[in-house]
């Protein structure tokens, strides 16, 4: 996508992929429901493969790498590499991206955004379960499940639409509207005694992290990587989001073990809060190639 569009579209474009990514995530509520009802359990693993299969051919056949391998021309995408005719090796990623103070801090802030994500993704059903008493198979519970699902779609709507037409294609004010929606939801999840108000700062909650993620990972990294780079900025940043989450499996466990479930709320809120300065600190980033000097 970084090829085809100008940093100025790409905020409204990866709202359309982000939505995707979540609205597979609804996807397989019903997908997954069906299967296990009529078919051995195996198939809910088989039924994304073989769609991920299908799809993967469809692209084989169908997505090109450039504007000019399509036969469009060339495109100024106005990005970080934008003009560059450099050798693309090691020595010109780091330069462009490893060792860029604008992509160091993006990815701090995504590790920040990976431990927010997967310290609630993959704890709020327990915490639903052992704090609040309530069982995963409610009504209550399952409905709130589906309302996650359905604002992470939201989110990424919102963030790529708010970035390209309110803030001019800059991807860090909206990250940090979303970490700071991160910490008000968390904090009505500490203090709050009433479940509905839990249940609707959790949907808040998987709003504010879509806005974040889609507008970093998704977009900053397209912009501040460029055409040239951005494969390794989208890693970069991502991966820094994955040990994130891979520090929420001994973080959050120790956590509740030594201190109970009223501290799994602040454990996240103090990552929320990194990212939400890093994102005062960039607010107003944006790329710089060499055609628009």
């Amino acid at each position: 996508m970084q090829d085809g569009l100008k940093v100025s579209e790409r905020g409204v474009f990866s709202a359309i992929f982000g939505s995707m990514i979540q609205s597979g995530r609804a996807l397989i509520f019903v997908i997954g429901g069906f299967a296990v009802t009529v078919l051995p359990w195996q198939w809910v693993f088989f039924i994304p493969s073989m769609i991920v299969a299908v799809m993967s051919f469809i692209t084989y056949l169908n997505v090109k790498n450039t504007p000019e391998s399509a036969g469009l021309g060339y495109l100024d995408t106005m990005d970080a590499t934008s003009g560059d005719t450099e050798k693309i090796d090691f020595k010109y990623v780091f330069k462009k991206v490893i060792s860029n103070p604008v992509a160091i801090t993006i990815a701090i802030a995504e590790f920040c955004t990976g431990f927010v994500r997967h310290g609630f993704e993959q704890w709020f059903p327990r915490y639903m379960q052992e704090y609040q008493k309530l069982a995963l198979d409610s009504p209550v519970f399952q409905k709130g499940a589906l309302g996650v699902v359905l604002a992470g779609i939201a989110g990424a709507f919102i963030a790529g639409y708010m970035s390209d037409w309110v803030f001019q294609s800059r991807r860090t004010p909206v990250a940090f509207i979303g970490y700071m929606l991160i910490i008000s939801s968390l904090l009505v999840v500490w203090f709050a005694n009433d479940i509905t108000f839990v249940i609707v700062a959790f949907i808040t909650n998987s709003l504010a992290i879509s806005m974040v993620h889609s507008m970093l990972s998704g977009t900053a990294s397209m912009d501040f990587g460029g055409q040239r780079a951005a494969a390794t900025a989208t890693g970069m940043f991502d991966g820094m989001q994955y040990l994130g989450g891979a520090a929420v499996g001994i973080g959050v466990g120790w956590i509740l073990d030594n201190f109970g479930w009223g501290y799994w709320s602040p454990s996240m809120i103090g990552f929320a809060g990194i990212g939400a300065i890093l994102m005062l600190v960039l607010w107003n980033a944006k790329p710089k190639g060499n055609s628009s000097h």
